[in-house]
């Protein structure tokens, strides 16, 4: 019995590893909004059609391939950063989980029937990541990328099962004696703490569209992340979204610091599928092992928190940028280093 509750307290892990991934995804979205003094395409104190010019006062020659219209857009005032970048990132996370809708199933999953009586009092996980990015301003307005990492968490839930419900759900008429006959286990509701351990891979796509008037900006990232868990067979995907505003404060010797609000969405809702063999001779000698098949859904608690953060250009190839998140029940802070040529 042990082992079965066991099992079904990995299935929670696999939503707030999924988180983990999807917060490096949020914090390299970020990099995309500010590279150079300007940030991103910025008209900063020029007027719309007052072509950027070079040190030499002559018109400038955007050098590079991307963005695409670059040219066009340096020649209408707008200063664009360099169009190509590479992140690293590190993630902590820590997430609140919901498990529902428990089905399960003792003739070979052909039927599957609802199970109540399993309690999921708490589950939350925390989570740390380490990834990289490659990004790239496809349009002026636009960046795109590609992400891949490595994901480490724990799981932390206590659940309870009523051992009489179980044993009657699987058939076995153990605990309907009564009186004296019926075994002392059947008033038994087992509550265990677990702590899952588990690992995997992520990978994923994003864009970010941002727009900026003077020393303010607003920026649109938008993530969509698959992981593999070594604790499930199935990919999980996971999509998230923010919505982020803020301003440059530009600093001595080409400096500047960026500084942002905003809120992130995040969605990790999918179903687990599996089985498991439930030891009932744990229980007791004269019960036999049960394999039974299983259904899970598994979602995070809130889908929207608060974001704070904010990065400094060191030079117009590398920044630092920062992040926290708070607020509902999800927590998280990202911290990643940017080049871009």
């Amino acid at each position: 019995m042990r082992k079965a509750i066991r099992t079904l307290a990995f299935l929670s892990c696999i939503a707030v590893a999924q988180v983990s991934a999807a917060m490096g995804q949020t914090a390299t979205s970020q990099d995309t909004v500010v590279r150079k003094p300007a940030r991103f395409a910025n008209l900063g104190s020029r007027k719309l059609g007052e072509a950027v010019t070079d040190t030499a006062g002559q018109r400038k020659v955007w050098p590079h391939m991307l963005p695409i219209f670059g040219q066009k857009v340096t020649d209408l005032g707008f200063e664009l950063p360099n169009p190509y970048g590479i992140s690293q990132i590190g993630a902590y996370v820590r997430q609140d989980l919901i498990l529902s809708n428990l089905e399960v199933s003792n003739d070979g999953g052909n039927t599957f029937q609802p199970v109540d009586f399993v309690e999921f009092p708490g589950v939350n996980a925390e989570d740390l990541a380490l990834e990289a990015k490659l990004d790239a301003w496809l349009f002026p307005f636009m960046n795109v990328y590609a992400i891949g990492g490595y994901i480490n968490g724990t799981a932390n839930l206590t659940v309870g099962i009523p051992l009489d419900s179980m044993l009657s759900f699987l058939g076995l008429d153990v605990c309907s004696r009564g009186g004296p006959l019926q075994p002392d286990f059947c008033n038994e509701v087992i509550a265990l703490p677990i702590e899952p351990k588990y690992h995997g891979y992520s990978y994923g796509l994003g864009t970010v569209l941002a727009v900026g008037w003077r020393d303010f900006f607003a920026a649109f990232p938008i993530t969509f992340v698959w992981s593999n868990l070594n604790i499930t067979e199935s990919t999980i995907s996971t999509s998230t979204m923010e919505i982020l505003v803020g301003r440059i404060f530009k600093l001595e010797g080409g400096k500047a610091l960026e500084l942002f609000v905003g809120s992130q969405y995040l969605d990790a809702s999918y179903k687990v599928r599996g089985s498991v063999t439930l030891p009932l001779s744990d229980v007791d000698p004269s019960l036999n092992d049960v394999e039974v098949d299983y259904s899970l859904d598994e979602n995070n608690k809130d889908k929207w928190n608060f974001v704070l953060g904010g990065q400094y250009q060191i030079s117009a190839k590398w920044d630092i940028q920062g992040q926290i998140g708070f607020l509902g029940s999800r927590e998280q802070i990202v911290l990643n280093g940017v080049y871009r040529w």
